[in-house]
């Protein structure tokens, strides 16, 4: 019998060994299932594909084939593979064999003799697991903790290389680790004036969870935008943990299921998204199912007028008789305290009551009436704030549909300032 021994490269491309690893018992937020790994025997660089079939294989080789040879101007001369169906196929034998590359398999039940590559795809699944589990990450995310995984990795000494790292043999350069982050820490993106109105925030919560690919930046996971987006004007804190600090504790992996491969990439975000925000809306949804609607006839209304002008003072009582609310700012913090449902509608003023309040009580009168309207997410409750659009001019409160509101509105303030001698 055959004596084990090791193989070894002189070269650059003189061998390169590639490998299939399927399926993942989840699909990523892309709707994948499986990755290509293929590794140089010379520099132990790792390039990854991910892929959702197994017959993507030969176009993902196609691609590494023409980069790997136009960026290092050297011929590939041997491919080391095991007897997976998407190495067999007539295709890519014609590929291969038309370049004239050398392929070599396994021999059957052998995957030993594709060591390399079987080594890297287990020291990934180890990784990949470390690290959704350190960060909290849902496992629909394992495609991104790959990448980041793999770029960290080529960045490291390897055994064989020396004191070099892969990157510096292929392609050449000394690289900087300077810029490595911990993988899941909470991040502060920066959101360019030009998609912002001078009222809304100037950063975004996020996730830090790679480094860029076809860009220099890092690669963050932005709930609020349920997107993944690579730039670098971003603050990462490394002292906290994103998912931690958005959802109050990491998540869980008792509840994953298995996606159809009939699902659509839309259905697939937005079930990952219900998934992810699950043991964060948790505690939330516990206390909805605690609160207690309001009983309105059990709370005292009084209406005090004021003895120099024509407006009037509303309060609310709770039925403990305290205490004294003025506003529905009041009323929704003593709701949120006793666990009560904040209602605005049952506080709102009748429309004789309404023409005497200020301008600036209007508008907060008009908010709580659109917010039945709205959805509960804040950021689009802010956002339908922002828009509102109140009259500028007096001109412009002629043309509004409540004109004559308008009109007993600002006859009713410029009494209240007469009466108080504003011009004297």
């Amino acid at each position: 019998m055959k004596t084990n021994y090791a193989i070894t490269t002189k070269a650059l491309l003189e061998r390169v060994y590639m490998d299939i690893w399927s399926p993942s018992p989840v699909k990523s937020l892309g709707g994948n299932l499986y990755f290509l790994s293929i590794i140089d025997g010379f520099s132990r660089k790792i390039d990854v594909y991910i892929i959702k079939r197994k017959s993507e294989v030969l176009e993902c080789f196609k691609k590494y084939l023409y980069r790997s040879e136009r960026e290092l101007n050297v011929k590939l001369k041997c491919v080391q593979t095991d007897n997976g169906l998407e190495f067999c196929s007539n295709a890519f034998e014609q590929l291969v064999s038309g370049l004239g590359i050398k392929m070599e398999r396994t021999s059957v039940y052998t995957p030993e003799q594709n060591g390399v590559a079987e080594r890297f795809n287990r020291t990934a699944v180890e990784g990949i697991r470390s690290m959704l589990q350190d960060s909290g990450l849902k496992p629909q995310f394992w495609v991104e903790v790959l990448l980041a995984f793999v770029h960290v990795k080529n960045r490291c000494v390897h055994k064989l290389t020396g004191n070099k790292t892969p990157i510096e043999i292929c392609p050449g350069y000394h690289p900087s680790v300077r810029y490595f982050r911990i993988f899941g820490s909470l991040a502060h993106v920066y959101i360019p004036s030009v998609r912002r109105n001078k009222l809304q925030p100037k950063a975004d919560v996020g996730i830090m969870i790679g480094y860029g690919i076809k860009t220099r930046g890092y690669r963050l996971w932005v709930p609020t935008q349920r997107r993944v987006i690579e730039t670098t004007h971003v603050s990462i804190n490394e002292h906290k943990n994103g998912v931690k600090h958005l959802y109050g504790t990491p998540h869980t992996y008792e509840s994953v299921d298995v996606l159809n491969s009939s699902e659509n990439l839309l259905d697939i975000i937005s079930e990952n998204m219900q998934e992810f925000e699950e043991s964060g809306e948790k505690c939330k949804i516990m206390k909805e199912q605690e609160i207690k609607p309001i009983n309105i006839s059990s709370w005292k209304r009084v209406e005090r007028p004021r003895t120099k002008s024509s407006r009037v003072h509303i309060y609310y009582y709770p039925p403990s008789g305290k205490p004294r609310l003025r506003s529905l700012n009041d009323v929704k913090k003593y709701c949120d305290k006793e666990n009560l449902k904040f209602e605005p509608d049952m506080f709102l003023l009748n429309l004789l009551i309404w023409i005497n309040i200020t301008i600036l009580e209007l508008k907060i009168r008009m908010i709580a009436l659109m917010n039945h309207y709205l959805t509960t997410k804040q950021t689009f409750f802010q956002e339908e704030i922002y828009n509102l659009v109140l009259p500028k001019s007096s001109e412009d409160t002629r043309k509004s549909p409540e004109s004559k509101l308008w009109e007993e509105t600002m006859k009713s303030e410029l009494k209240v300032m007469h009466d108080r001698n504003v011009w004297t």
